[in-house]
């Protein structure tokens, strides 16, 4: 199982983070199932197996990784955030905890989590 955090945009594309054992940091591609294709893109926030079983602080660029991965028109906002626990593509076991999520747009902070 898989647990990534999602951000769904205005646009109406949605942006996921996950860890990777093999693919490259900074790496994104379009979510491979057909119902999801035109509006989820995944990007690799960390790679390897370094630090896993370590508690992790991480802070994505929303922004930033929405020009890299997606392009075009940025969105006005965001519109929700979710943390989603699955078991596609593949079968296994996976285990992740997520404390003090926030949102920060300048001056403005929204605590999600």
């Amino acid at each position: 199982m898989a647990t990534v955090p999602e951000v769904r945009l205005a646009t109406g594309k949605a942006l996921t983070w996950y860890w990777s054992c093999c693919l490259p940091e900074g790496f994104s591609y379009r979510c491979p199932l057909p119902h999801w294709r035109r509006r989820e893109t995944h990007i690799v926030a960390r790679a390897g197996t370094a630090d896993l079983g370590r508690w992790i602080d991480e802070e994505r660029p929303v922004l930033a990784d929405h020009r890299a991965a997606i392009g075009g028109a940025a969105p006005s906002h965001v519109v929700r955030a979710w943390l989603i626990a699955q078991t596609v593509p593949q079968p296994g076991h996976a285990a992740g905890e997520f404390g003090r999520i926030e949102l920060v747009d300048g001056d403005q902070t929204l605590r999600v989590l």
